[in-house]
């Protein structure tokens, strides 16, 4: 659980808690942390996954990914969760299952390098990468090879 004493060290901010709030029923503008990044990944979260205008609506909510209960409806409960398993500002939040929802049990931080690398598209480029190089081997002529992927034969001499 996240203490007072370490909301400040980590935040600077004295009685971030009002005496008389009740530390679970704090609103997202009184915990004085809207500005962080933290919030920021909890919001853009939530977007992705409800706002059928959120640019990528279409990958997250439409594909029926969620943002569970407790984090939806409290972003200190998203903090502790957040702050108890590795997040750094330098992390990005990563859903193990790509076909779960956003919850504690399917997410965890990670690198940019390394979210990038679990993104569809980069699976199937690479998937694609090694089954075109199999053709190439195979004297397959570049016109099926270009039908097969949509990408002209000089993409492929780059890789």
């Amino acid at each position: 659980m996240i203490t007072k004493p370490m909301m400040e060290k980590l935040f600077g901010i004295p009685n971030l808690f009002p005496r008389n709030s009740g530390y679970h029923r704090i609103c997202s503008t009184s915990h004085r942390m809207s500005s962080s990044r933290l919030y920021k990944v909890w919001e853009n979260m939530k977007s992705r996954c409800d706002n059928k205008n959120h640019p990528f609506y279409r990958y997250y909510g439409s594909r029926g990914i969620t943002v569970c209960d407790d984090w939806n409806n409290s972003f200190l409960a998203f903090y502790e969760w957040a702050i108890s398993h590795g997040y750094g500002e330098k992390l990005q939040i990563d859903r193990i299952d790509n076909d779960k929802g956003y919850n504690p049990f399917n997410c965890r931080f990670i690198t940019q390098k390394e979210n990038l690398r679990n993104k569809k598209t980069f699976l199937d480029s690479e998937i694609n990468f090694y089954t075109i190089q199999t053709l190439i081997k195979n004297d397959i002529p570049f016109e099926f090879i270009k039908e097969f992927s949509g990408l002209s034969p000089r993409s492929y001499r780059k890789r």
